[in-house]
């Protein structure tokens, strides 16, 4: 199975098949350009000023998703190769740079799920919820996560507004008891909280 096809299945309905481990060569300029069809996809839905795409940052996100949904998968795998499979590396990424991680790695909340009925103490199910809380964009309704640090988010209106979007969508009140999370919630419902009623419920 393709990394090509991989992409596809996500941005059709998610279900996705991979190849076991050196069996998924794909060229690298048919991965860049299906990871481009696919941010050119989800803008469609998302705000107007959004910055622009980062293709290796969506390089990243789609590396480690695949990886990750490699372990879930393929259950044999030596669990000490999780760590360096799915590196968890401390960085002041920019808000685009999480966007276009976002591209793909926006599907961490299911895998996480997967992994964690499968097994809840599974290494692959600790190396998860490290990247979730590294990438705060992607891991918006992952319980017990505890805090995260949003302020890359915070610094892009149209970013912020997608990350405030995302929190009331997937009902997630710890985000939305996070002080700046809460003030846009205020900003958006005005004197007027009846027209956003589900923001103002999360909130």
């Amino acid at each position: 199975m393709s990394r090509v096809r991989f992409i596809e299945q996500l941005a059709s309905d998610g279900r996705v098949i991979v190849a076991p481990p050196g069996e998924d060569a794909t060229d690298p300029s048919a991965i860049d350009a299906a990871l481009t069809a696919l941010d050119q996809l989800a803008r469609t839905d998302l705000p107007a000023g959004l910055p622009e795409f980062d293709l290796p940052a969506a390089r990243h996100g789609q590396e480690l998703l695949y990886r990750a949904c490699q372990f879930l998968a393929f259950r044999d795998l030596d669990p000490e190769l999780i760590d360096q499979a799915l590196p968890v590396v401390a960085e002041s990424a920019t808000a685009a740079r999480h966007l276009s991680i976002d591209v793909v790695l926006r599907f961490l909340p299911d895998v996480l799920r997967l992994a964690r009925a499968a097994s809840p103490d599974d290494p692959l199910v600790t190396r998860l919820r490290l990247l979730a809380r590294l990438w705060p964009l992607s891991s918006v309704g992952i319980p017990d996560l505890g805090p995260v640090d949003s302020k890359a988010l915070h610094a892009d209106p149209a970013v912020w507004q997608v990350y405030v979007e995302r929190i009331v969508a997937r009902g997630d009140a710890s985000r939305a008891a996070h002080p700046l999370v809460r003030q846009t919630l205020c900003d958006w419902a005005g004197g007027h909280p009846e027209l956003l009623r589900g923001l103002t419920e999360v909130a």
